[in-house]
């Protein structure tokens, strides 16, 4: 009984009671040893609960998309870009229903907990800024170099 006892306050002290505690709010602010844990907790979140539909880059083709109506949203375009963290944490936490929009995508505000929902805006970012410095790079590499001659 004793070692009973013992197992049970030892579960309640480690955390076990289902909820989760607080994370410092500069979690997911990049830049610092905390802010690459957030970035890295957020894509592994992202891999879990977004690829599918989103697609691992985020322009909304994963491998479920073409069977969505309607499609899942492009994370990388400039609509999306244009939402601060707090709007994409609110179509995170009320999916599809939350926004007023039409969609098919769940609502994550029961399963995700805030701070996991801040660290999944923080890769969302991250996938934003990757798709940005691509398009700039294959624009670059589409310009002509130096002046171009008429005709």
């Amino acid at each position: 009984m004793k070692a009973f006892a013992i197992a049970v306050a030892a579960l309640l002290a480690t955390g076990c009671g289902g909820e989760e505690p607080p994370r410092p709010a500069a979690a997911s602010t990049t830049g610092s040893a905390a802010g690459a844990i957030g970035a890295a907790e957020g894509a592994v979140l992202y891999g879990r609960w977004c690829a599918a539909c989103h697609g691992a880059t985020g322009h909304g083709d994963g491998i479920t998309a073409s069977r969505l109506d309607p499609a899942p949203a492009d994370l990388a375009s400039g609509a999306a870009r244009g939402l601060t963290d707090a709007g994409i944490d609110a179509v995170v936490a009320g999916g599809a229903r939350g926004t007023g929009r039409a969609g098919v995508m769940p609502a994550f505000g029961n399963t995700l907990s805030p701070w996991k929902r801040r660290d999944l805006v923080t890769h969302v970012r991250t996938l934003q800024r990757a798709a940005a410095a691509a398009a700039a790079a294959a624009a670059a590499a589409a310009a002509p170099e130096g002046p171009v001659a008429p005709d």
